[in-house]
């Protein structure tokens, strides 16, 4: 196997087995994960996306947008990653992978994140 399909693998695997973990996982463990929470006591703008994932990944609509919007950013972004991985052969694949989705998805992303930033604080 070529290095970068032992590298499409690993990511698969690593994806897959992050959303099963969020997806089967009772509740999520009480830890500050955000280092600039920590030492200001102020959350950045991506303070609850993993907490709004997991609400997500629970049917929990209403509380992963109050958490963060930026959970269904992310919630794209993690499916859209999986189709380019698995699709690989199709046509499909090349279009999700362009570099044009790229660059809108980090747009979104941005503005989300930071009007979400803006209301919250």
């Amino acid at each position: 196997m070529g290095i970068l399909l032992n590298r499409r693998i690993a990511e698969l695997v690593g994806v897959v087995g992050v959303l099963v973990l969020l997806a089967t996982m009772p509740t999520l463990p009480s830890v500050q994960l955000c280092p600039f929470k920590f030492f200001t006591g102020v959350p950045c703008p991506t303070c609850g996306v993993t907490r709004g994932l997991f609400a997500l990944l629970h049917g929990q609509i209403v509380l992963a947008t109050h958490l963060n919007p930026l959970a269904f950013v992310v919630a794209i972004i993690l499916l859209r990653r999986l189709l380019v991985l698995t699709l690989l052969p199709f046509r499909i694949a090349t279009i999700l992978a362009a570099s044009s989705a790229d660059r809108a998805i980090a747009i979104i992303f941005f503005v989300v994140g930071a009007a979400h930033y803006v209301l919250l604080n």
